[in-house]
């Protein structure tokens, strides 16, 4: 249940690999629907948390990954492994605390992704499982599953700011770049969109009413 919410985070919230790991209960808005991802200090038994483009962001979630989080809520409180960690049980969470408190001795810098190992190991396995094959060429990541929620936004948000906003960009420049290209399908379906237009002159406009 922990890595199905975890996958629902990356998937439907374009959280990146060290940000769903260290999403906190606290960060979820039940009644609004929404994940706040934001800057947290580390503390004596809990890691910092550090965004990759600095600017804290929040993101509004689709109905079904609420639902799953709601589900693992219950089946935590219900089996005692409840952490402060949405995907870190209890006793993942306790290695956490010492892992950190080992860090602050050696003076070593902490990562997100130091939270919890095997992450790619586990998300390949359960692909195989499935039975999800990547195209040949291609390789398939937990980034995957963010730069795939991405995309769906970029083809149906028309503002692309508001693409770069939820997907925490720094630079508009970057979601242009790697979001926002023209295939063949968006040229179709411009070249549909003027021929709408055109045709409404069958519903009583003048051509004229199309310029200007």
């Amino acid at each position: 249940m922990r890595w199905r919410a975890f996958y629902a985070l990356c998937y439907t919230a374009a959280l990146r690999l060290g940000e769903a790991l260290s999403i906190l209960w606290t960060d979820i808005d039940y009644g609004k629907r929404q994940v706040k991802v934001q800057h947290r200090p580390g503390t004596a038994t809990m890691p910092p948390f550090e965004i990759k483009d600095k600017d804290s962001r929040t993101v509004d979630l689709p109905q079904q990954p609420i639902n799953i989080l709601e589900d693992l809520y219950i089946y935590c409180q219900a089996t005692q492994t409840m952490s402060p960690y949405v995907v870190l049980d209890k006793e993942q969470y306790e290695r956490v605390k010492i892992k950190w408190q080992r860090y602050c001795k050696e003076r070593r810098p902490w990562k997100n992704q130091n939270l919890l190992n095997n992450v790619l190991t586990n998300f390949k396995r359960r692909l195989k499982k499935a039975g999800i094959e990547p195209e040949e060429g291609r390789t398939l990541s937990v980034q995957t599953l963010r730069k795939s929620c991405i995309q769906n936004w970029a083809n149906n948000i028309n503002n692309p700011e508001v693409v770069r906003v939820l997907a925490g960009h720094s630079d508009l420049k970057t979601t242009m770049q790697y979001y926002c290209q023209i295939d063949s399908d968006q040229r179709a379906k411009a070249a549909a969109a003027i021929d709408n237009l055109l045709n409404q002159t069958d519903a009583g406009m003048t051509p004229g009413a199309h310029f200007g």
